[in-house]
Parts: C-alpha cells; sequence; structure tokens
C-alpha cells in the first residue's frame, strides 16, 4: 500500500505526463479498457490545450497515482437535469469549455488500484474547490451526479457500501457519493 498523499504531491498534469495517464486510465478501469472506453492521446492532448488548469495529477514515490479531469461548461438553471457524459464532454474533448460560465465540471477522477483507499481522491476534490474559488465558480457539479437518472435514482435507494458491493467502481462512487453539488462561492 502506498502511502498517503501527505506524503505526495497534487500537482497540475502536463502533456508529458500523456503516456503514463493513459496507462494509469486503464490500471484504473480495466472493464473501461476491454471496451476501448477510456482517454486516449487525443483526449489528453485536449484537456491539457482546452483548459489546463484543471487537469490534475497526484504523485507519490515520483509516480502518477491518480489524475482528475475537470473544465468549466454552462448547464443553465438546472445543473443536474438528464444529460450524457458523452454530451457533456463533447464525446470526451471538453470542446464546449466556456470559461465564463459557473459551474466547475469534474469529468472523471480515476486512481490506480494499489493507491486506492489513501485520499487521493480526497485531494483531488480539495484541488478542485481551490480552483473553483479562485475562479469565481458558483459550484462543483461531480460528473456521475448529473448524468443518468437510473444512476440518480438507483443511487438514492443504496448506500455507498452496497455500491460497492455490487462491483461498481470505488471510484464512480468517490464522484457520486454525495449526490449532490459542491458549492464554491456564497
Amino acid at each position: 500500500m502506498l502511502k498517503p498523499p501527505a506524503k505526495g504531491k497534487v500537482r497540475r498534469a502536463t502533456r508529458t505526463d500523456i503516456p503514463a495517464l493513459i496507462k494509469l486510465n486503464i490500471a484504473a478501469y480495466p472493464v473501461l479498457a476491454d471496451d476501448n472506453i477510456v482517454w486516449g492521446e487525443a483526449h489528453l492532448a485536449s484537456h491539457l490545450r482546452i483548459f489546463p488548469q484543471g487537469q490534475f495529477v497526484a504523485v507519490v514515490k515520483g509516480k502518477i497515482v491518480g489524475a482528475a479531469a475537470t473544465w468549466v461548461v454552462d448547464l443553465g438553471p438546472d445543473t443536474l437535469r438528464n444529460h450524457t457524459w458523452s454530451g457533456i464532454t463533447d464525446s470526451g474533448y471538453f470542446n464546449n469549455h466556456d470559461l465564463d460560465a459557473d459551474t466547475l465540471y469534474g469529468a472523471d477522477i480515476y486512481v490506480h488500484p494499489d493507491a486506492r483507499g489513501v485520499g487521493v481522491g480526497a485531494a483531488f476534490y480539495d484541488a478542485r474547490r481551490k480552483l473553483c474559488k479562485k475562479l469565481n465558480k458558483r459550484r462543483i457539479l461531480p460528473a456521475a451526479c448529473g448524468t443518468t437518472r437510473t444512476m440518480r435514482t438507483s443511487f438514492r435507494r443504496r448506500s455507498m457500501r452496497n455500491w460497492l458491493r455490487r462491483g461498481s467502481s470505488a471510484i464512480w462512487c468517490s464522484v457520486f457519493s454525495s449526490g449532490k453539488v459542491f458549492n464554491c462561492v456564497g
């Protein structure tokens, strides 16, 4: 088991991190990798080009153990309206980034299986909250809070422990756990 993030750090991702991020995404989401539904080089390069300050990595002992993809989007008055992940992220490229909008959108957090449970996800949410305040955005919306009505309804009927027992990814559960929007300003 790795040391908690207090022994590591969260920093902005760079273009030189892309090969490691691709491998990390595959390790974090092996089932999605089998279906080729993971970040590719073009996606990650687009994230860094469009909104570099919203792309984070967690480094422990010199190794990238986690990453978070974030950008700013206009969700209108109903932030929890039904939408698809692919639609809101422009198929994962973030081309609909709007720095003037009021919602910091957390598209993904992925953590290497060996680094789970030591606070990496929490460190990413701290970084997102700081960014949200720095940019004077109204809120952070974690991706899974609004992606499908089915997930929201299903989650309300189950505890976190039951979601994990069902085999759901711990990463998605951590993103989805509050079922609420994080308010940053006010």
